[in-house]
């Protein structure tokens, strides 16, 4: 059959309204139909009618089978459709009030009988005799809500078209297709005991196949032999708690489509800009899992909402591939040409009354933990206590001696100048002091030694404090890549965390000047347990996530494994995480994000992720989130266009020619 034949035959049957359409030729475009089912070329098909649905059924009648049959019977494909024809209902007609009167009444009588039994008798029912006729009945509770159905249909109907509700006859298929006989008949048992446990009646189509495809199949259309199938009378109201547009995922009024719902697949959209707190998103998985993928697709959706994002991308080479789809600006921070943030200036934003004084803040905190983590003091070489004290009050003496006044923006010019080797002269100072025992006189000393190589201009690290970087470089870009440009299983050294540090700081300027006009931000942190000096880091993460700071952030801590969670200064982050995202992970962790993440919502889907049995939840994630607005679970995995995989790619493969 040429495809000109095929085109004609959609044509004619368009025009004639079917009668133009031959059987035979449908079979040799590859639909044979049975008494049962029909076969295309490599699948067999069977379908089922829904013919009731209990009147009182909250649960999304779809999404409900998509779920369980698809998590089930990954391999089978399950398409439900339905077919709404329009029906006018007279409400005001005699017969319709005659019915409604009759429903009623039998209502009232059943339950007045059923309301005088004793307890147990309502519990397991009462069997009585009629005196007239002498006929055995049962008073029970199954029949009472039997006929209270019946009344309660008929009075919706009435309340409904009323309301100015239309009311459709309407068709719900549910349809199914296998390569396997064997995997069809288990599939079918599943899906009965399914409907039969929401008391949901269906009816399988068999004997009309032949009118099935003609009627209801795609480039089709309803025609008159579509009498010899049941249907439903449902509202607007009926069709909506049922179909497609209540399904989790395809309608949201706010939110980011970040990946496909694999269930349902449906789109996933998740809203992480209406609440009043922030948002921390765990996205754990594997090396390989697919996670890093994931998040470059969040970051190009992020991106969509006008929501500015950075990365800090320790390997190198990885974040700026998504130069091709979001203007990026990369910043190297190891090399010839590495930056560095000067974190005593403040003259570089435009303050105001209501927020000097937290920049102020900022500055003096930001610069003591800069010299904290350059100083990697052990608990053997002295208190941390004594040595935050210490650079503290040499911080603020360099300030408040040059003139800075924590409350008037207007001075904050005087940072200019500012030089960190200007703090070190006044420790140098400070070790002087008769006020200091020696222990803090050590530790000045100690401040002096391991800094000076980074802040002093003949110093060995010298040259990656001569290229400086600014706020105002990194403001208007969409996207901020800081690139370290380490190896895979490269430890970051002192250098590293110092430069990871001021990558964060300098990032935290930036949400706050764009929080000032109500715009969001996000920042994706991977592999920071390669830090020794973690502890500082996510203690840096923590404090923006909490408080008043945490406005318009969203926070996104890509991880392999649980264990970086062991160190204690994880507790305060681990507490604030709002959103899992869980990919392949060993056994242990799922036990882990079970007992201590409060993931047992999501425990069966973390398990058929890790089994994969039939490959297909290959980079696909179990999600977890609680957006303050809404909180839910679901299965999802990223699907974007072949340009973008081929552009996200985060690993070389060896060309197919070399040997």
């Amino acid at each position: 059959m040429k495809l000109v034949d095929l085109y004609t035959e959609y044509f004619a049957n368009w025009i004639s309204e079917g009668l133009l359409i031959n059987r035979d030729k449908i079979s040799l475009i590859g639909i044979r139909a049975l008494y049962d089912r029909y076969l295309t070329a490599s699948k067999i098909t069977k379908m089922w009618a829904v013919v009731s649905v209990p009147v009182h059924f909250d649960v999304n009648l779809m999404h409900a089978i998509r779920d369980v049959m698809f998590k089930g019977y990954p391999e089978v494909n399950t398409i439900i459709h339905t077919y709404s024809v329009p029906v006018t209902i007279n409400v005001t007609s005699d017969m319709y009030r005659l019915h409604l009167r009759s429903a009623s009444k039998n209502y009232m009588q059943y339950r007045e009988i059923f309301d005088q039994l004793a307890e147990d008798e309502q519990l397991a029912g009462s069997v009585n005799v009629d005196p007239e006729t002498g006929r055995r009945f049962t008073i029970e509770r199954d029949t009472l809500e039997y006929i209270r159905n019946d009344y309660d249909s008929y009075s919706y109907v009435y309340s409904a078209t009323t309301e100015g509700q239309v009311f459709s006859n309407t068709y719900f298929f549910i349809q199914a297709s296998s390569t396997s006989r064997r995997v069809m008949n288990k599939y079918k048992k599943k899906l009965t005991d399914l409907l039969n446990e929401n008391s949901i009646r269906v009816a399988e189509v068999h004997g009309n196949v032949g009118q099935y495809l003609a009627n209801f199949c795609p480039a089709t259309f309803c025609q008159n032999g579509a009498g010899s199938f049941p249907n439903m009378l449902l509202s607007e109201e009926n069709l909506a708690a049922i179909i497609p547009n209540k399904t989790n995922g395809l309608i949201a009024p706010k939110g980011v489509m970040i990946a496909l719902d694999w269930q349902s697949k449906l789109p996933f959209f998740i809203d992480f800009f209406n609440s009043g707190s922030a948002q921390v998103i765990m996205l754990l998985a594997r090396t390989g899992a697919g996670k890093t993928f994931l998040a470059f697709t969040i970051a190009v959706m992020l991106s969509g909402y006008n929501v500015h994002w950075s990365a800090i991308d320790i390997k190198g080479g990885e974040w700026s591939k998504l130069s091709s789809f979001v203007r990026t600006i990369e910043i190297s921070m190891s090399g010839a040409n590495a930056r560095f943030v000067n974190t005593l200036r403040i003259d570089d934003i435009t303050c105001t009354d209501d927020d000097c004084m937290n920049f102020y803040d900022s500055a003096v905190q930001g610069t003591c933990d800069l010299f904290e983590i350059g100083t990697n003091l052990s608990e053997s070489e002295g208190n941390v206590a004594d040595l935050r004290a210490i650079l503290n009050e040499a911080v603020t003496k360099l300030f408040v001696s040059s003139g800075v006044v924590r409350e008037n923006q207007k001075t904050f010019y005087k940072t200019e100048q500012f030089k960190y080797s200007d703090v070190l002269n006044i420790i140098s100072d400070l070790q002087l002091a008769s006020s200091y025992t020696d222990e803090q006189k050590k530790i000045c000393q100690l401040i002096q030694t391991r800094t000076a190589p980074f802040f002093l201009g003949e110093g060995r690290y010298a040259a990656a404090f001569r290229n400086e970087l600014t706020v105002s470089e990194i403001l208007d870009s969409p996207g901020v890549v800081y690139d370290f440009n380490k190896n895979q299983d490269e430890q970051l050294d002192t250098l590293d965390s110092m430069r990871v540090y001021m990558s964060q700081f300098l990032d935290g300027k930036k949400h706050s000047l764009r929080r000032r006009n109500k715009l969001h931000t996000a920042a994706f942190y991977e592999e920071l347990q390669r830090s020794s000096q973690i502890g500082k880091l996510v203690s840096s993460i923590s404090q923006k996530v909490t408080g008043s700071r945490s406005n318009n952030l969203t926070v996104f801590l890509l991880l392999n494994a649980v264990s970086t969670f062991n160190e204690s200064e994880f507790a305060a982050i681990k507490s604030n995480i709002t959103t899992k995202i869980v990919g392949k992970v060993i056994e242990e962790d799922r036990k882990r994000l079970v007992e201590e993440f409060d993931c047992k919502m999501i425990e069966e889907y973390m398990k058929v992720i890790n089994a994969n049995v039939s490959g297909e939840y290959s980079n696909c994630f179990a999600i977890q989130y609680d957006t303050g607005l809404d909180q839910n679970k679901a299965i999802i995995k990223s699907v974007v266009s072949s340009s973008m995989i081929n552009a996200f790619k985060t690993r070389t493969f060896m060309d197919e020619e070399v040997v």
